[in-house]
Formats: structure tokens, C-alpha cells, sequence
């Protein structure tokens, strides 16, 4: 048995702690019969904690258990495909059409892919295995678009609202994004 001395800030003392591995039944979204043998330190009470130092290693057991049932891209495999790629998970992620911060906790093993999300990460792979590069998806969208024009137009208060066409005093906004961006 391993012992440890760790501080406990809950507690507010130090104490030796011992170490268990215990197998345990866990459900990571739709998948309810995962086997994942997570790790404690049980104090004098008999009182199981996470680790003091790395308070997240179960879930990240967790989230692999779910991703390997899955044949999901693992955290490791998305990050060489963005060093193969030589780009930003940033860039990545609006390439893809999806949130920075989603792909970053995917990539860091905070979160788990949706179904959606793996597909668009496995239609990457794929084109680089095939092409060596990653094309560019997003098109010129709406908010492209206002970008453009507001870099046209000056900005104008009297612009940025209007009435409601049934003369009520309701405001709509008429240009959302003005010299804001």
C-alpha cells in the first residue's frame, strides 16, 4: 500500500493518505456500462478523495473509457493532426465551423466530443492524409459580410438604431455590428 502526505484544504490539515485503485461502473453521456479503474487516497476516516494534485485524472479515465467504446479521436490524436496540419487549434476550429473553446477542452481531455464534432475532426484527417492540407470550409458568411460593410461605412449613432415601422417607441438594431469589432 502506498501512503502520502498531502494537505487537505477542506480538511485544513496534513495527513497520510493511502492509495486505491478501485473499478468502478461510470456513464459518460449515452454510454452507461463503462469499467474504469479510478484512483483515490482514503484518509484515517476511511474517506475517499481525488487526487490532491491532478483532481482531474478519473474524469480524463472516464472520458478515454468513452472515446475508446467510441472509436473516438483520442485528445493525442487530434493534437498531431494539428501539428501535421501546421495550424492553430484556433484557425482548426473555424475551419471546422465550431467553437475554439470546444475544440480546446477536446484537445486538453476537458470534454468529450459530440458525434457531429468527430466526424468533422475524421473529415480533416481524412483530407490531409489525402491532400496534405486542410481546405478552407467557411465560406463568406453573414457576419463576414457585416465585417465587410461596416468597414465601408463609417459609424453614425443615428445609425445604429431605428424605429419599428409601426412608429412604437421599440428599438430594433439596425446594424449589429458597427465599429464594435
Amino acid at each position: 500500500m502506498n501512503k502520502k502526505k498531502f494537505l487537505n484544504p477542506e480538511k485544513g490539515i496534513e495527513e497520510y493518505y493511502t492509495e486505491r485503485l478501485i473499478p468502478e461502473l461510470i456513464t459518460v453521456k449515452d454510454v452507461d456500462d463503462l469499467i474504469v479503474v479510478n484512483h483515490y487516497w482514503e484518509d484515517s476516516d476511511g474517506e475517499l478523495w481525488v487526487d490532491f494534485e491532478n483532481p482531474d485524472e478519473n474524469l480524463a479515465k472516464a472520458f478515454d473509457a468513452y472515446r475508446s467504446r467510441k472509436g473516438f479521436m483520442t485528445p493525442q490524436e487530434l493534437k498531431k493532426l494539428l501539428e501535421n496540419l501546421h495550424i492553430s487549434v484556433r484557425d482548426f476550429a473555424k475551419n471546422l465551423g465550431i467553437s475554439y473553446s470546444v475544440v480546446s477542452q477536446i484537445q486538453n481531455n476537458q470534454r468529450v466530443q459530440t458525434l457531429y464534432q468527430e466526424n468533422l475532426f475524421r473529415s480533416a484527417q481524412k483530407e490531409y492524409e489525402e491532400k496534405g492540407v486542410l481546405q478552407n470550409r467557411v465560406k463568406n458568411d453573414y457576419i463576414t459580410d457585416l465585417l465587410n460593410e461596416s468597414e465601408k461605412t463609417p459609424w453614425n449613432p443615428s445609425n445604429m438604431y431605428s424605429k419599428t415601422q409601426r412608429g412604437s417607441n421599440s428599438f430594433y438594431l439596425n446594424r449589429s455590428l458597427g465599429d464594435v469589432v
